[in-house]
């Protein structure tokens, strides 16, 4: 019998290219708790457009996994590539305000996630990085990647059971 965070998964990979509700990133993390049997963003207090939801139990990056929800608040990565050549190049993004969910972990603090509401309506899955990490890669570069702003990672909590 599958878990609650791999059926959250399960129905957020269903969804990839396509728009789920209204196409916001809340959407999709709702209507997945809703339909895996999840307590949703309402259990844990009132949605407004600014909110900083919450999404179950708030656990440490390093308990995180696959179907775990994270929210965003001011946050943003940013990765400088120092090549080997000596030259340099940056990449980053920020997240004003937004939801995601975990589908996989890369390695150096990156995640795979699936959201909507960043280039467009539909779901689709993006790398985000979510600690400070410094590295050198296997082709010789110096990594540095630097987080800022708040991130909470939420373990889906299953609705309970009516009785009859």
């Amino acid at each position: 019998m599958a878990t609650l965070n791999e059926k959250i998964l399960a129905f957020a990979r269903n969804k990839k290219g396509r728009k789920v509700g209204r196409g916001e990133c809340w959407d999709l993390a709702e209507t997945a708790l809703k339909k895996a049997g999840g307590k949703t963003s309402h259990d844990y207090g009132k949605v407004t457009q600014s909110a900083d939801y919450k999404w179950g139990k708030e656990i440490t990056l390093g308990e995180a996994r696959a179907g775990d929800i994270v929210q965003y608040k001011n946050f943003a990565w940013r990765i400088d590539i120092t090549h080997k050549d000596g030259s340099t190049s940056w990449r980053e993004m920020k997240y004003p305000h937004h939801t995601a969910i975990l589908e996989s972990k890369k390695g150096h603090g990156m995640w795979k996630v699936l959201e909507q509401n960043i280039n467009g309506r539909l779901v689709k899955e993006h790398k985000v990085y979510l600690k400070n990490q410094h590295y050198t890669d296997e082709d010789g570069d110096q990594i540095k990647i630097t987080v800022k702003g708040k991130r909470w990672i939420y373990r889906p909590q299953p609705r309970p059971r009516r009785r009859r």
